[in-house]
């Protein structure tokens, strides 16, 4: 590796493409919804990569808004229906007030081949999240 450029979290490259800020909008309780990069675009996993998630941003419309996260082996765009093999990574980010950014510091690990996704258990909910594919 060439001289460290960029750096998310405790990972480091010295390639801009493999950092990554994806998102999401899961519009009611019980959707799941698939991080996009770019916007409108499902992100997956390339062969042979892993990506790791290290942090995620996020905000509700309602009070007590949770979310999982997680990976499947299909995209989703905001439905009832789970991707294929849905994987949950995290049980619950819980946001208290509504329309306040929360912020949290991960360290996810998300497979080759996989489409990192959310899942709303309360609420529309708006994620951000950055990683690192290595």
């Amino acid at each position: 590796m060439a001289t460290t450029a960029f750096r998310v979290g405790s990972l480091a490259s010295d390639v801009v493409g493999s950092i990554k800020s994806c998102s999401a909008n899961a519009l009611a309780t019980g959707h799941y919804m698939t991080l996009e990069f770019p916007i409108g675009v499902d992100y997956k996993v390339p062969t042979g990569k892993t990506f790791y998630i290290t942090s995620i941003s996020g905000y509700g419309t309602t009070v007590n808004t949770e979310f999982y996260i997680g990976h499947g082996l299909t995209g989703v765009a905001s439905a009832a229906v789970a991707p294929t093999s849905w994987t949950p990574l995290v049980y619950s980010f819980f946001l208290v007030n509504a329309s306040q950014e929360y912020h949290f510091d991960v360290f996810l690990p998300v497979p080759a081949d996989a489409y990192p996704c959310i899942l709303s258990m309360a609420g529309n909910i708006i994620v951000r999240i950055s990683g690192i594919e290595v």
